[in-house]
C-alpha cells in the first residue's frame, strides 16, 4: 500500500502479480481507515516473494552414506546395503517428481490468480464507478 503525497485521499496497492490499483477514497480518514483495514488482512496472511515461488525446482543430492555406514556396522552385506541405497534412491525419485508436479500445479494456479485479478479488476472498475466512494483507476488501461 502507499499512500499519494499530493491528493490525501488517493492511495495504490500493488497486487504482487504486476498489477497496481490506483484508488480515492472520500476523505483522508476514509484512506486511513482503507490503508489500515488492508495492511491488518495483508499482515494475516503472510506471502513468499514472487522470485522465489516462480523459481525452479532445484536439484537435490541425496546422499547415502551414513545409511551405508551405519548398516555396515549392524554387519549387513554390501550387496544388502545396495538394495537398500538403491531403494531410498528410488523413494526420493518418486518424492521429487510428486514436488515437481506440484510446483507445476502451484504456477498454473498463481497464472490463473492473474487472470481472474485482470477480471475482476475490469469488472469492479465498471461496477463501481456509479455506487461506489472510491473510484478506481487501473494503472494498466
Amino acid at each position: 500500500m502507499q499512500e499519494n503525497s499530493s491528493d490525501k485521499r488517493r492511495f495504490s496497492v500493488c497486487t504482487g502479480t504486476k498489477k497496481r490499483l490506483h484508488l480515492r477514497a472520500e476523505s483522508k480518514e476514509d484512506r486511513t481507515m482503507w490503508v489500515e483495514a488492508m495492511m491488518a488482512v495483508k499482515d494475516m496472511y503472510p506471502r513468499l516473494p514472487n522470485a522465489e515461488v516462480l523459481s525452479p525446482v532445484a536439484s537435490v543430492a541425496i546422499s547415502t552414506e551414513k545409511l551405508r555406514e551405519r548398516l555396515l556396522e549392524e554387519g549387513l552385506s554390501d550387496a544388502t546395503i545396495g538394495e537398500c541405497e538403491e531403494i531410498m534412491k528410488f523413494e526420493f525419485s518418486q518424492l521429487k517428481k510428486q514436488m515437481v508436479a506440484l510446483k507445476h500445479k502451484h504456477l498454473l494456479l498463481v497464472d490463473t490468480l492473474r487472470q481472474l485479478e485482470v477480471l475482476a479488476s475490469l469488472c469492479l472498475c465498471e461496477l463501481t464507478k456509479p455506487y461506489c466512494n472510491m473510484i478506481f483507476i487501473p494503472s494498466y488501461i
